[in-house]
């Protein structure tokens, strides 16, 4: 999460594709601090995790949906 963090504030990528898990800090953790200096990115989010729990954080960060 951090790394990626991180390489979005030098790349200002179009698309992130980005891990609902991880150490350290969370996807969506990670996509908060991306989407605020950069706004304008897409984020697609991936989990291995299943259900409205999930649903509902992806809905909260203004995310589209959840592979």
């Amino acid at each position: 999460g951090r790394a990626g963090v991180e390489q979005a504030k030098v790349l200002h990528p179009d698309v992130i594709i980005m891990d609902a898990n991880m150490p350290e800090m969370d996807g969506f953790e990670a996509t908060s601090l991306i989407l605020k200096d950069n706004p304008e990115a897409y984020v697609i989010m991936m989990s291995i995790q299943n259900g409205d729990d999930i649903m509902t954080r992806v809905l909260c960060f203004g995310l589209f949906g959840v592979i």
